[in-house]
């Protein structure tokens, strides 16, 4: 169990080290809605996620992040435990300004377990935050499109 969040206290350790530079690093944690056509998931698993990405001088506001997410609280399908596990690449864009808009697509891996069935799909994946910036980091509100049937709608701080 503490390997699950072994890299997301690293990130964290690292954050007063990073705030000078171009490096950002993101927690958040949310809900991942999920929607499967022929079966009722009659509750949603909650995750967690971590983040680094690193802004270009050369465009302000346009930058490449890598993250992942974890189960923390399972969901239930049939009765059965569902977690879901991700791990993406992005390009993302940042508006300017106190307030916000943040905008970025990419590639992801994800995997969803629900008992001994696990369905792995890699494809595309976007997401639109809004944002505010304050002394040292900034708190988002963010949608994230996982794959057809799951999206993260989460709460996160970017440092």
């Amino acid at each position: 169990m503490l390997k699950r969040y072994l890299p997301l206290v690293l990130l964290s350790s690292m954050v007063s080290t990073t705030a000078q530079a171009d490096i950002h690093l993101g927690v958040r944690a949310g809900t991942m809605l999920i929607g499967f056509d022929d079966v009722t998931v009659s509750e949603d698993p909650m995750s967690v996620a971590a983040s680094v990405g690193y802004e270009f001088d050369f465009i302000r506001g346009l930058s490449v992040e890598a993250e992942a997410s974890r189960t923390v609280t399972a969901g239930t399908v049939v009765g059965i435990d569902l977690e879901v596990e991700s791990q993406g690449l992005y390009i993302a864009y940042e508006t300017a300004g106190n307030i916000y808009l943040r905008g970025r697509v990419g590639y992801m891996d994800a995997s969803l377990v629900a008992g001994d069935l696990s369905e792995a799909e890699g494809g595309e994946t976007y997401g639109l935050a809004i944002g505010w910036r304050l002394p040292g980091f900034s708190v988002e509100l963010d949608y994230t499109a996982i794959d057809d049937d799951v999206s993260f709608v989460n709460v996160g701080f970017r440092f």
